[in-house]
């Protein structure tokens, strides 16, 4: 099998296929922002082109400079959304916190027996056969579980949980400022390389042609069409 082209031919892009999947793989986290900045300026590119395309006293405005006035644009929107909404967001995410904390602490074991004996009536008017009840007898054809204690060792542990890992207020406004500064560097990277793609974006398309082989550019820019179609619907 190996001395016929073919059989070697399918054998190295199979190889070159698994080697690329495991290298995608192995740096997803890195490739992560590359992506979604290829994207972002697919997505953004008409509008920049168009800029790009319009003349100010008889000269072109240059492509930067059109990436430079649709952040802009697009950063005062985002600075308006999160000056309106941001401190909305942060006094509710405190109170949901708070509301829970106090929850938990008035959930009693008398207070879980009244919510199982509650579920027991429920059960006993429609016949199934299942008793959650504290004291379950397990009788013919029924299934015994003691849902109270089940349920107060699970919201017990969710206690627990709550006060160990976020502790109090403060503690849980220092995780969330220290997911804020993690987005805000991510986005800023994620700005910078998607005005890189941006601004160099008419000679990408073109180098990337360049490596495929004459006679299946056509088959290639047929692909691009098609792809593009596709894209531009979705985000339509």
């Amino acid at each position: 099998m190996w001395r016929n082209p073919k059989a070697r031919r399918y054998a190295l892009l199979a190889l070159l296929w698994i080697t690329m999947v495991v290298v995608l793989v192995a740096v997803r986290r890195v490739l992560l922002p590359f992506v979604i900045a290829a994207l972002l300026a697919y997505v953004l590119d008409p509008i920049i082109s168009g800029l790009a395309r319009r003349s100010i006293r008889g000269r072109t405005v240059p492509r930067w400079v059109a990436v430079i006035g649709v952040y802009a644009l697009v950063g005062l929107l985002v600075w308006a959304s999160v000056i309106a909404l941001l401190p909305q967001i942060y006094k509710e995410a405190i109170r949901a916190f708070s509301d829970l904390r106090d929850f938990i602490a008035t959930v009693t074991p008398e207070r879980v027996e009244a919510w199982a004996g509650r579920i027991n009536q429920t059960l006993d008017a429609y016949h199934i056969p299942l008793d959650v009840g504290p004291d379950a007898t397990a009788e013919t054809g029924t299934v015994s579980l003691d849902l109270a204690a089940a349920l107060a060792d699970a919201i017990q542990s969710l206690g627990g949980i709550l006060k160990t890992n976020v502790g109090d207020i403060v503690n849980f406004s220092r995780m969330l400022l220290t997911g804020v500064v993690q987005a805000i560097f991510f986005t800023l990277l994620l700005l910078m390389v998607t005005a890189f793609i941006s601004i160099d974006g008419p000679h990408i398309v073109p180098y990337v042609k360049s490596l495929v082989p004459v006679e299946w550019r056509k088959d290639f820019d047929g692909l691009l069409k098609s792809i593009d179609t596709g894209l531009s619907g979705v985000v339509r």
